[in-house]
């Protein structure tokens, strides 16, 4: 994120944002996690973001596993 001038308030302007779509509809990978990819705008920018769901039982967590500029 800081390599591409990206802030965490952009990215969660993208997934929250109505607008955004997605450009890789949510699949399960074979580490039985939910991968997920969604573009939107955010300070002026196309940005697209690719989120892992983290499937652990006792901890799940999000990760945003790269963020691109369109």
């Amino acid at each position: 994120m800081a390599e591409r001038r990206i802030s965490l308030r952009q990215i969660l302007a993208v997934l929250s944002s109505r607008h955004s779509r997605f450009t890789e509809l949510p699949h399960l990978t074979p580490a039985g996690d939910w991968k997920l990819n969604m573009l939107g705008v955010a300070a002026g920018e196309r940005i697209e973001v690719v989120v892992v769901l983290k499937r652990v039982v006792s901890d799940p967590a999000a990760l945003v596993v790269t963020v691109m500029i369109h």
